[in-house]
């Protein structure tokens, strides 16, 4: 997301001008994403490190400190509607394997890239966006154990109470089962040692 005073309100403007964006630790998508595009896509984006969260990112912004930063959508379209009224942002990418419903005009991280390898490493790392906020048990665990555990989460994405209590927070529910959850990690973790070698080495330069 580009505040609006930037000369970089697109990826294309991304690979002519440097946009410095607020970073909010290693291994943040704050982070990690335009560390990927730099290295496969060749943008110029400048990350600016130190920054503890997503708020205080977007305050940087604001402050023009940074010209960019990263937030969870849901937190921008609820919390910064004047943002987005006053066209004082541009999204130009969402972290997701495909384009989410409100933003249909935006690229998805999941559909880039030129060769074969960039695009498996773009989806790679999309997937973090199907993924989402997931519960995660140890290895091991015993499949009746898992299975109630699952049975237990989906009934309650299923009770009234929790659902009321989502909308009052203004919260889009998007839930996934475990299986499907399970599902989309197998099919993220398969790709070719090769990409996952080159994934690697672009973050321990």
């Amino acid at each position: 997301m580009m505040w609006h005073t930037s000369k970089v309100q697109s990826l294309e403007d991304a690979k002519k001008f440097e946009a410095p964006l607020a970073g909010t630790g290693a291994g943040n998508v704050a982070e990690v994403v335009p560390t990927l595009l730099n290295a496969l896509m060749g943008t110029k984006f400048k990350i600016v490190r130190g920054y503890p969260a997503a708020n205080e990112a977007l305050l940087a912004m604001e402050r023009g400190e940074v010209e960019g930063s990263s937030s969870n959508w849901l937190t921008v379209k609820t919390g910064k509607k004047n943002w987005l009224a006053e066209k004082k942002v541009k999204v130009i990418l969402q972290d997701l394997p495909a384009r989410g419903p409100d933003l249909p005009d935006v690229p998805a991280l999941g559909e880039l890239g030129d060769t074969l390898e960039a695009r498996q490493i773009f989806s790679l790392y999309a997937s973090m966006g199907s993924i989402g906020r997931a519960f995660f048990a140890a290895p091991g665990v015993p499949p009746l154990n898992a299975k109630l555990l699952r049975d237990g989460f989906d009934a309650m994405t299923k009770d009234s109470e929790f659902i009321a209590e989502a909308a009052r927070l203004g919260g889009d529910l998007e839930l996934a089962s475990g299986v499907d959850l399970q599902k989309a990690v197998e099919k993220t973790l398969d790709v070719p040692q090769s990409v996952l070698d080159r994934a690697r080495g672009i973050f321990a330069r």
